[in-house]
């Protein structure tokens, strides 16, 4: 919460995320904002206090894998949702093609 408070004039964020151990010294964030305007704007604050501690802000030109969120994991349940209704029509449609009744024979006067 203290980060979010502290970095929220920069502009919008995207994904938070803090990690590393316990100990003060070896804790760290990753940051992901809406838009590159932002992120210049953060890296102006490297070397700044944080909660009496020297931060050191860095712009990551590598991708960062992120966990799912709830979402994507409700896209993938709608996902096969679409795809069991989709199987059931065809086999209903299937079902009611082989039970037609053949069509009568045009009589020929």
């Amino acid at each position: 919460e203290h980060i979010l408070n502290y970095v929220q004039f920069c502009g919008d964020i995207r994904f938070l995320r803090i990690g590393g151990d316990w100990m003060p010294d070896k804790r760290f964030g990753i940051i992901e904002f809406i838009d590159l305007a932002s992120v210049m704007v953060a890296c102006q604050y490297d070397g700044a206090d944080f909660c009496n501690r020297r931060i050191r802000v860095v712009h990551s030109r590598h991708w960062l894998e992120k966990p799912p969120t709830k979402k994507s994991e409700m896209e993938r349940e709608q996902d096969l949702i679409k795809k069991r209704l989709a199987d059931a029509q065809a086999l209903i449609a299937k079902s009611v093609v082989e039970d037609k009744p053949p069509s009568p024979k045009p009589q020929v006067p």
